[in-house]
């Protein structure tokens, strides 16, 4: 029970700051593939958009996602100004 309590403000919380108009970037690392958790982490990510979720299962595919986040960020600065 206090599990799905945890789950259930975990996903009302990220629906509020997703309904305020910010993006959220998540990345799973060391996250099995197809856990409770994994289904957590991708649900609060950003829908807009595939590039929003990031799964890593070691050191690299952690770098890679952060890399991936910076650049994205810089294209939609880009774009704005």
């Amino acid at each position: 029970a206090r599990a799905r309590k945890a789950k259930e403000h975990t996903e009302d919380a990220c629906d509020f700051v997703k309904a305020q108009g910010v993006e959220i970037y998540t990345i799973a690392f060391e996250i099995p593939v197809g856990s409770a958790t994994e289904d957590l982490i991708k649900y609060c990510a950003s829908p807009a958009k595939d590039d929003h979720f990031f799964p890593a299962d070691d050191e690299q595919k952690l770098l890679d996602a952060f890399d991936d986040i910076a650049n994205s960020l810089n294209r939609e600065l880009a774009i704005s100004s």
